[in-house]
């Protein structure tokens, strides 16, 4: 796989250089389908540092680990995470995703 260069997360500034909430687009961009209750392993590109996450369903993350669908309490700190939409990935090699629908997962990874 080509190993493209990331981009950091810039806030772009307005007119008068205050700083906005508008980004620069990530230089690394995927799309994933998801399958319900199927977990979608993806590695980290090399050189990432955010990613930010959007789907067209609702979804459940868990790093470092294959994500399940949570169908009791998870207390031990170690549960999947619901619908986030941006997160530090540095020094993680991995994230796993998983759906209880069908749809489509958009990850935007920056520097």
């Amino acid at each position: 796989m080509e190993v493209l260069p990331m981009n950091p997360v810039v806030m772009i500034p307005d007119a008068y250089g205050h700083k906005t909430n508008i980004l620069t687009p990530p230089s690394h961009r995927q799309v994933h389908s998801l399958t319900p209750a199927t977990a979608v392993t993806i590695s980290i590109p090399a050189g990432a540092q955010t990613v930010l996450m959007a789907a067209t369903t609702d979804y459940w993350v868990q790093y470092e680990g294959d994500a399940v669908l949570p169908t009791a309490s998870v207390t031990g700190g170690k549960a999947p995470e619901f619908n986030p939409m941006a997160r530090s990935v540095a020094g993680l090699a991995a994230l796993s995703f998983v759906s209880e629908k069908a749809g489509f997962l958009s990850l935007g990874f920056y520097g």
